[in-house]
């Protein structure tokens, strides 16, 4: 009887004590109340309390950092194959931003040879100097005003990175509050609002002509500016938006007013937009080009890798000579001189190869010396190659057929390929 009152008068307590005080105990949200309330009771707390930010850990953030920045080795050949492990040895080749992690360590972005601590939360202090050393490695240093911040929390944050945490704020990819709370957790909404401002600032970074470029609101236009001139007689205008792969590439040409033009004398401001091509796929990087001379489509025969316009872009192929001419795998090809993607089509059944570009139908035959540009017969003396399950296709005659210019340079073993006056796509 005795054993039976004690546990009776437990149970009474612990009644009590529940009944008295849950809104309190729970209201906490202590990690002893939310224990000891069980899963349904953690359901409701979800559901009607304050929302729980996420945290965002290292790993993450320098993932999200480098892919916003377009940084990337692809011009770069390595003697030895780059590994995570030589920039964070606490890291594994298979984790899913070991690649971005070995680009942040080449250019700087992390310091190498350190571990990364990839799950530990990343503080507001380590990604603003992350974000810092990836905006100086993709644009250089940026133009911003000299007034000192003064944060009331300043004596927390370590003396050698202030100048990168000031640098942040004035470019606003953290807003300039009283207090910069170094050593909080980055959390996601933090994380959303940082990315499209450091985009927009890549976005806004000038070319070599002083152009930027502007994404309209719904994304399916694009503005260029050329700036502030003294005079009117200034324009640009927009030849071509070709999508390739993670790539937007905008090729432009400029136009400035000549001896003796009558201009009008103020301020302009020149600002060209085009729509995007349909069926565009996502991009992560815009690349902007003068149309003019220096727009290029270089292919070295045995290189998996082509140069379009200054930036490089690996192959599961390589262009090779048959009989002098130079084969190029066909869905490269066609990509570099802005066939969409989904106009890039084989017929097995036929061993036809069809490509369609703005009112322009190309259709080749494998083995076949006949290739027809719509519906018209044009001789070629090279025929497109089926190879180990791979079209290839003589470089030149496409090109042409798009109204490009072929250029073969015999030292590097390379096709040339460059946009005639009448159609630079």
């Amino acid at each position: 009887m005795a054993i039976k009152h004690t546990i009776l008068s437990s149970l009474l307590s612990i009644a009590l004590l529940t009944s008295a005080a849950p809104a309190t105990a729970l209201a906490a949200n202590s990690p002893a109340a939310l224990t000891a309330a069980g899963a349904s009771s953690l359901s409701a707390l979800s559901d009607s309390g304050p929302a729980i930010e996420v945290q965002v850990t290292r790993g993450q953030f320098i993932s999200s950092i480098i892919r916003a920045s377009g940084l990337n080795l692809d011009h770069i050949r390595f003697i030895k194959a780059p590994d995570v492990r030589d920039v964070a040895p606490d890291v594994s080749p298979e984790a899913s931003f070991a690649g971005d992690l070995i680009i942040a360590g080449h250019y700087g972005v992390v310091k190498s040879g350190e571990p990364f601590r990839p799950e530990d939360p990343v503080t507001r202090e380590e990604a603003a100097l992350m974000a810092v050393k990836a905006l100086d490695a993709r644009a250089g240093k940026l133009p911003v005003t000299l007034q000192f911040i003064i944060f009331e929390d300043q004596e927390k944050i370590d003396r050698g990175n202030m100048e990168s945490i000031q640098y942040a704020c004035k470019l606003g990819l953290f807003s300039a509050e009283k207090t910069f709370r170094p050593g909080d957790t980055l959390t996601g909404s933090e994380q959303s609002r940082l990315l499209p401002a450091f985009k927009k600032i890549l976005g806004s970074v000038p070319d070599q002509d002083g152009v930027t470029w502007e994404l309209s609101p719904d994304g399916k236009s694009i503005t260029l500016f050329w700036g502030e001139k003294p005079t009117g007689g200034y324009a640009i205008n927009i030849v071509s938006v070709v999508g390739a792969g993670n790539t937007l590439k905008v090729f432009y040409s400029l136009r400035s007013p000549g001896p003796g033009d009558l201009v009008t004398q103020a301020f302009t401001y020149p600002r060209a937009t085009a729509a995007l091509p349909a069926g565009t796929e996502p991009f992560t990087k815009v690349q902007l080009a003068r149309a003019e001379g220096n727009y290029r489509i270089l292919f070295n025969i045995g290189n998996p890798t082509y140069t379009d316009g200054g930036i490089n872009y690996k192959m599961d192929a390589s262009p090779f000579l048959e009989n002098g001419r130079a084969m190029v795998p066909v869905r490269y090809l066609a990509l570099s001189l802005g066939v969409p993607e989904d106009r890039i089509s084989w017929s097995p059944s036929s061993r036809t190869v069809t490509l369609v570009k703005e009112g322009t139908t190309i259709v080749l035959a494998a083995g076949g010396s006949i290739m027809y540009v719509n519906d018209r017969p044009v001789q070629m003396n090279a025929a497109p190659v089926l190879r180990q399950g791979r079209v290839y296709l003589p470089a030149r005659y496409v090109a042409e057929a798009l109204g490009c210019t072929v250029e073969w340079n015999t030292g590097e073993q390379a096709v040339l390929i460059s946009p005639s006056s009448t159609d630079q796509n």
